[in-house]
């Protein structure tokens, strides 16, 4: 889990903190939202420079070498990818949000063990 650390779920049971399952299920809305726009900015940044070297491309008149063309093609291919990967990369927060909550309340069930090991 990339997250929240077993660590910090360990210090949610210690603590006792309340309602820590919406606490959790914040700090995963902050990362799917946080993701996302990074993904969509990437998207965009590839979408805007395909559009700037399409016009560059199509007037004839520019002073816009073929090299300098590449290169923004090359930047628009490299957000692109990045925005998908970042997209598909998504589908894996929700098996970490269950995955975290299912750790939370295994170990609110060792509660007292927990506090023996914290407080020796």
């Amino acid at each position: 889990m990339r997250t929240v650390s077993l660590l910090e779920l360990i210090d949610l049971v210690y603590g006792d903190v309340e309602e820590a399952e919406s606490r959790i299920q914040k700090l995963f809305e902050w990362r799917f939202e946080r993701d996302m726009n990074i993904a969509k900015w990437a998207l965009g940044l590839a979408a805007s420079l395909i559009i700037a070297v399409l016009v560059a491309f199509f007037r004839g008149g520019s002073d816009v070498t073929g090299r300098e063309l590449g290169i923004g093609l090359a930047i628009a291919f490299a957000s692109a990818t990045y925005g998908i990967f970042a997209i598909v990369q998504l589908r894996s927060v929700n098996r970490e949000f269950i995955a975290a909550l299912v750790l939370y309340s295994r170990f609110r069930s060792i509660r007292a063990f927990i506090r023996l090991y914290r407080n020796p």
